[in-house]
């Protein structure tokens, strides 16, 4: 356990505020005021110059796993996300094999579980990133997929695009295009 004392903590709810935050096993157990005598024994840290805030989510990332991963895999860039204060991102479809059906997806997931990190995985809207043909795009959101893209290949296909869209927003899930 480690107690931090005056620490700076800002978060969109309360705003900038001063208040002791209690670590237990990695995790914040208390923020607010503690009392020294409730931590008997708990190291404690003067946090009269620190800021906590909340942990950074990236919407954009490419680890590259599988398929590139000599250029990056899930390990080595969640630890450069966490270095950074990022605890959450998003990772792009543009894999090989894409992320284009649930096998592809449920692996990277599961693989995805002990990163440190939190690691959401955004589905192809289209098979192969083709442009051609949707995904299965309710397994995807039943395999965990937390969105749809190409990436940066276009679907130049407009009745395509519109039928994706369509089915994203019955499903409650984001596209992301990035044209």
């Amino acid at each position: 356990m480690l107690l931090i004392k005056n620490v700076t903590a800002v978060d969109s709810l309360n705003g900038e505020r001063r208040c002791d935050i209690l670590i237990d096993q990695g995790k914040i157990r208390k923020m607010g005021t503690v009392s020294d005598r409730d931590c008997a024994g708990v190291p404690l840290l003067n946090g009269e110059h620190l800021t906590a805030i909340p942990g950074l989510m990236d919407a954009h990332v490419h680890f590259r796993d599988p398929g590139f991963t000599w250029k990056e895999d899930l390990t080595t860039g969640s630890r450069a996300a966490a270095h950074g204060g990022v605890t959450g991102v998003v990772c792009m479809a543009n894999t090989n094999p894409v992320v284009d059906n649930p096998q592809v997806l449920s692996s990277l997931l599961e693989r995805a579980e002990d990163l440190g990190i939190r690691m959401y995985q955004v589905s192809s809207l289209t098979k192969g990133l083709k442009g051609k043909e949707l995904v299965d795009m309710e397994a995807m959101k039943e395999a965990g997929a937390a969105g749809f893209s190409d990436d940066g290949i276009p679907v130049m296909d407009e009745a395509v695009l519109l039928e994706g869209l369509k089915r994203a927003a019955a499903l409650d899930l984001p596209v992301s295009l990035h044209e």
